[in-house]
């Protein structure tokens, strides 16, 4: 089915509630890199992993092939054939700053507000925002039954703030995606 833009708007309102939802809740996750919680399992700590396990959750929920590859440290979330040689990757991450507390004037960094239309939170900018909304629009995709001619593949990448020791397991375990962009076009 095609959707023209108007139809597509109208179509995308239905979702907003939701992504709201699941933003704010994403956005009150403290995923900074904690390496005095960080074990085998979670090689980034406590925070990093929540936020990851909080990925698949939603996308279980809502149906898609999920996994959690490279040691743990990264989350990829599938929707089209698996039998095409080829798949679109869109990149991003859910490891954020630590950033100076007493320096936040409108909320504290995990606890996200919205005041005058404006949405406040540690990772609102970079990247958790983006993440979300390139999900939602996954999700849209796949309620409208649109079938791609290639996998369309989410990785979510844990540590994008530090040493990219995510992408290194991930780039080694599968390769670069045929095509590949970043919803907040740094990640690259």
């Amino acid at each position: 089915m095609m959707l023209t833009t108007n139809k597509w708007q109208l179509t995308a309102q239905k979702y907003q509630d939701k992504l709201l939802v699941d933003l704010l809740q994403f956005l009150a996750i403290p995923s900074v890199l904690d390496p005095q919680t960080a074990t085998f399992q979670r090689p980034f700590g406590i925070g990093i992993d929540t936020a990851l396990q909080f990925l698949v959750d939603i996308a279980t929920r809502d149906g898609f092939k999920v996994e959690r590859v490279a040691d743990n440290m990264v989350v990829t979330v599938d929707y089209g054939p698996d039998d095409v040689p080829e798949t679109v990757g869109v990149l991003s991450h859910v490891d954020v700053v630590p950033g100076n507390a007493a320096a936040w004037r409108v909320t504290m960094p995990f606890s996200p507000k919205i005041v005058d239309d404006r949405l406040y939170g540690r990772g609102v900018y970079d990247m958790k925002a983006d993440l979300i909304a390139s999900y939602y629009a996954l999700k849209q995709l796949k309620d409208q039954g649109f079938v791609p001619k290639r996998k369309i593949r989410l990785i979510f990448g844990s540590d994008e703030e530090s040493d990219w020791r995510d992408m290194q397991a991930y780039l080694k375990d599968f390769g670069e995606p045929t095509l590949g962009f970043s919803p907040d076009g740094t990640f690259l």
